[in-house]
């Protein structure tokens, strides 16, 4: 579930624009949402935190009231590709165009390239973190 959860805050922070952080409590905020409408024992959403999905017909309603909220799927079960695609790569482009602005603040190209590159890897790492937890 951790990487499950993890792809939900990544569309949702792709679909806000918001920092990680944020977006993060969110998410799970809509996760504790969608367990209390559909009544999912959250034995189920813990086992899939470490890897264990169970095919129960409630934690099916779950993942699809999450998917669906975040619109990666519609009413129909028809998955939303190319949103995903499109908010993935908006996400990536606005973390580039921070970090290049980091890099913008120094004088020498080696310094630019020092920043832009720390940056990149800051972030990428923040994201990758929450996989951990």
């Amino acid at each position: 579930m951790r990487s499950v959860l993890l792809v939900f805050v990544l569309a949702f922070t792709l679909i806000s624009g918001q920092d990680f952080t944020e977006v993060k409590t969110r998410v799970f905020a809509l996760s504790y949402y969608c367990m209390i409408s559909t009544s999912v024992d959250s034995e189920l959403v813990e086992k899939s935190m470490d890897g264990e999905f169970v095919d129960d017909p409630k934690f099916l309603d779950y993942t699809f009231c999450i998917a669906s909220a975040l619109d990666l799927i519609d009413e129909d079960g028809k998955f939303e590709e190319n949103n995903f695609v499109t908010l993935i790569l908006d996400n990536y482009k606005t973390m580039m165009n921070k970090c290049v602005e980091d890099g913008k603040k120094e004088t020498s190209s080696e310094k630019r390239s020092f920043e832009f590159i720390k940056c990149l890897s800051k972030n990428l790492n923040e994201t990758d973190s929450t996989d951990d937890n």
